[in-house]
Formats: C-alpha cells, structure tokens, sequence
C-alpha cells in the first residue's frame, strides 16, 4: 500500500471531504478530537512526568507544579505553531498573518470559506484538544486572582474557536491563533529559564517577549479585530449571522484584548525593574500575587532579625555597665 493510498483511507475514515477537495464538518469529526485529545493527554504526562523529572531538581519546591505544566505547555503551543505554518505555507494566509499591517489593502478581502483544508481543520482540533486538557488543571496552576482571569481567558477562546469553526471563518480565526501563541509560547519559555535560575538568559529572553508580545499582540492582534469588525456586515449580510458573529467573536476578542493589554502592563512594569532597577523579576501575570506577600514576609522576617539584633546589642551593654560598676 503507497502512501497516497494510505492518505486516500485516512481521510474517509476520519474526514468528510467535498468534491472541490476541502473538508466539512461531520461526526466523524468528534473521532478525530477525541483521538487528538487523548494524544494531547498523553503529551502532556509525558512532560510533566519523565520529561520535567530531568531539570525539576534545580527549581524550588513551590515552583515545580508549574514548571511540570510549562514544559506541556511551551511543547505543545510550539507543536500549534509548527502545524499552522505547515497548513499556511503556500497560501494567503501566511501573508495575512505575518504582515497584517504592512498591507492594509489585502486585509479587506477576508470571505467565509465553504470547507477547511486538512491543515486548517488539525489547527483547530489541535486548539480544542489543548483547551479540554489545560480547563480542568487551572485550579492548580493559578494562585488567588488569577484562577479566574485564566479560566475567563480559555473560556472565551473556546467561543472564538467553536464559533470561526462553525462557520468556516478560518480566514480569520487561523491567524488570531497563530498571533496569540507565537506571543504565549515566549511568556512559556521565558518562565521555563527563570525557574530554573538562568539570570542572564532570563534577562534576554524577557526583552525579547517584550519586543514580540507588542509586535504580535499589541499591533497585528488589534488589527485583526478592527479588520473583522469591518468585514462583519459585508461577511454576516443576514441580521442573525450578524448577532452571532459580533457575540461569537467580536465581543470575546475585545475582551481578550483587554486581558492582553493587562498584561502588557505587568510586563513593561518588569522590563523596567529589569532595566533600571537592576532587579530581576520574579514569575509573570498570575505570580505577581504570590510573589508579592512573598515580599512581604522576607520584610518581616528582615525587620524581625534587625529587632533580635537591636535587642542582643542592648543586653550586651547593659552587662557591660552592670561589670564596670561591680
């Protein structure tokens, strides 16, 4: 059996493909996200087990939780990324994701399309293999605060990629997530070298996520909402399609890009304590909580010992007076 034959047999049993050779929805799709999401599950295990098991020992006990599900992460957003360049190489897409706003012109021909290629229906099994296996982790990922601005951020996702994969909007949603994780697989990495104490690597990896974080989601993410914003009446002509669009993505990617706007702050906020300060920052976003009351308790403990101190010195005097007048 050749390899065209074997591609030939694998599409019919897990695909529905059309006679001009892009691919619809169907049952069969839930068989394939359920097979990826069992992959996804066992990648993840794989990472934050032996994989992690290698390096855990250089990173501090209240860190390793994190770092085992970073190593996942980091591995699997670069998976995404790789796949999505695959599926776009050759195709408009590629441009439209890359140069967003070196060209404004190309971006008003965004159309629904009537079937994914096999590229662009992977992309988006793959984002929703990997939000149904990081959902139920979060509660042990975040601390305080941050539990909910996660849970928010993935819930809202999901919308976006359920709705742009209902209606064939992939001209649209494939370059917002290839935008949204060629941003996150940095904070990923970044994160990854700062646990394991790397003072000079960290220092570099963290200007060049700031220089990408505001290329890629401070300039060519808003450009993509605006453009959609645009071309939604033209793409929705019908009031109903309208509704759902604007509901389905508009709104959850303003709000995506409030969350990232949040988090820009945190991470000019760092650069500039990096920078000018010459201290190096601890962990970013949903750490900021913890690492300040960890702040707070060294001061205590600092004041507290400064106190001891005080006090020895005192006792000592006073010995002293008490000898002299002996």
């Amino acid at each position: 059996m050749d390899l065209a034959t074997l591609s030939t047999y694998f599409e019919k049993i897990f695909f529905y493909k059309q006679a001009n050779g892009t691919y619809e929805h169907g049952p069969k799709d839930l068989i394939t996200f359920f097979i990826l999401a069992f992959l996804t599950f066992f990648l993840r295990q794989l990472m934050v087990g032996p994989v992690s098991n290698i390096w855990i020992k250089k990173v501090t006990k209240d860190k390793q939780l994190k770092f085992r599900h970073l190593m996942f992460q980091s591995n699997f957003r670069t998976l995404c990324i790789v796949v999505m360049i695959c599926a776009m190489w050759n195709t408009p897409l590629l441009k439209r994701t890359i140069v967003p706003y070196l060209d404004f012109q190309f971006l008003k021909h965004i159309e629904l399309s009537h079937g994914f290629t096999l590229g662009t229906k992977f992309i988006y099994l793959l984002q929703l293999s990997y939000i149904s296996i990081i959902l139920p982790n979060l509660h042990r990922l975040e601390n305080g605060k941050g539990v909910y601005l996660m849970y928010l951020h993935h819930f809202v996702t999901a919308v976006v990629v359920l709705t742009s994969y209902y209606y064939y909007f992939d001209e649209f949603g494939v370059p917002i997530f290839f935008v949204n994780d060629m941003g996150v697989v940095l904070l990923y990495y970044g994160k990854i070298i700062r646990y394991l104490d790397h003072v000079k690597a960290s220092k570099v990896m963290l200007c060049f996520l700031l220089f990408f974080y505001f290329a890629l989601r401070g300039l060519a993410y808003p450009l993509h909402v605006v453009t959609a914003i645009l071309q939604g009446p033209s793409v929705f002509p019908t009031p109903n399609g309208l509704v759902v669009f604007y509901a389905g993505i508009i709104i959850p990617l303003v709000v995506l890009e409030f969350m990232q706007i949040a988090w820009l702050l945190i991470l000019l906020k760092m650069f500039y304590q990096l920078i000018f300060l010459k201290i190096l920052p601890g962990d970013m976003r949903s750490d900021n909580e913890k690492l300040s009351q960890e702040n707070k308790s060294n001061k205590n403990n600092e004041n507290e010992d400064k106190n001891k101190m005080k006090n020895q010195e005192k006792q000592k005097n006073k010995n002293q007076n008490k000898k002299k007048n002996k």
